[in-house]
């Protein structure tokens, strides 16, 4: 399975700075498995958020799971209202749901950067 999405930034509040991480970190005292289906799941909303039109052959493609999974992964996404899907051809779209998702990063970005540029 392919995994080429990265957080370009994330602003760690704790220590009082910016820095690059890469979603792949392991951190050391994890108490649990990670929850694979969702990891698929969130793959096939950044290829579909990433893609003008985003078919199933393409998001396949893009993410390395079988078309089979993408469509499962998809008819969730739709019903979630994280998706839709184009009534005039087959592919989906990021609804404003998706987009909503950003928002706290956002914030948080901004505030980095002003915390950034006080310093």
């Amino acid at each position: 399975m392919k995994r080429d999405f990265m957080l370009e930034s994330q602003c760690d509040f704790g220590f009082n700075e910016c820095h690059s991480v890469h979603p792949t970190v392991e951190f050391p005292m994890r108490s649990y498995r990670p929850v694979n289906a969702a990891l698929r799941v969130l793959d096939v909303l950044q290829a579909v958020n990433r893609l003008e039109a985003a078919n199933v052959s393409r998001i396949a493609r893009m993410t390395g799971l079988s078309s089979a999974t993408v469509v499962r992964m998809l008819e969730t996404l739709v019903e979630g209202g994280f998706v839709v899907r184009s009534t005039e051809r087959p592919v989906y779209f990021p609804t404003e749901r998706t987009i909503a998702l950003s928002e706290g990063f956002v914030r948080r970005a901004d505030e980095c950067s002003v915390m950034v540029a006080a310093e």
